[in-house]
């Protein structure tokens, strides 16, 4: 299995400096945690998709804080429109993969379900204007005006057969405009499972890793 790790944008709301590469404990990191995570699932090895600018820092850090762990980089295209258009060419049609935002920080008590094509790590929330929302078989993306906690999900699992599925689909009929689309067309065809994620927390902005930095 394979964790896919998008690191490629373009760190405009932390002016400038890679939030996937902030501390969280002694040397420890945001992004060496969350390959950690992923290998802790059943991942063999990662791939931290970077861009151009990015890509010199990542290759250093990864050799000095992720070197136990096979881990690949790959350079994200300047004209890839979205996070799906960066994500579409890594996923392997071959095995499964498991896609972990390096921006996040979490802990799983369970394992992927086993026999599963489509399963997503969730958590509650009352939050919901900020995730992905999992009700009644699909996906409600940053939703205005909801009120109350929420099932999200802070992580996917998908296996190589849902891998193949997306890449025909595309062929004949063109790419998802999000990758919350993506999910949700396999959850209609596949099904799909879910397993608990604990104490998420999401580092999107410096107030958000200032406060789980105190919390820490």
């Amino acid at each position: 299995m394979l964790t896919i790790l998008p690191a490629g944008g373009r760190a405009e709301r932390f002016d400038g400096i890679y939030k996937e590469l902030l501390p969280i404990g002694p040397r420890d990191f945001l992004l060496s945690a969350a390959i950690r995570r992923g290998h802790a699932l059943g991942a063999e090895r990662a791939l931290v998709i970077s861009n151009q600018d990015k890509r010199p820092t990542h290759e250093r850090f990864l050799a000095r804080h992720a070197a136990e762990f096979e881990v690949e980089l790959s350079v994200r295209s300047e004209n890839d429109e979205n996070l799906w258009s960066a994500l579409r060419r890594e996923i392997p049609v071959d095995e499964a993969s498991f896609l972990v935002l390096p921006d996040t920080s979490w802990s799983c008590p369970g394992r992927i379900p086993p026999g599963a094509d489509l399963a997503f790590g969730t958590f509650e929330t009352d939050e919901p204007y900020r995730f992905s929302l999992i009700h009644d078989g699909r996906i409600l993306t940053k939703p205005d005006g909801l009120t109350g906690s929420w099932q999200a999900w802070g992580c996917v699992f998908w296996s190589a057969d849902v891998a193949a599925f997306w890449r025909d689909h595309q062929a004949a009929h063109g790419e998802y405009d999000h990758y919350d689309r993506a999910f949700e067309h396999a959850m209609q065809v596949f099904g799909y499972d879910t397993f608990p994620i604990l104490d998420y927390r999401d580092m999107g902005n410096w107030d958000a890793y200032a406060s789980f930095m105190r919390a820490a």
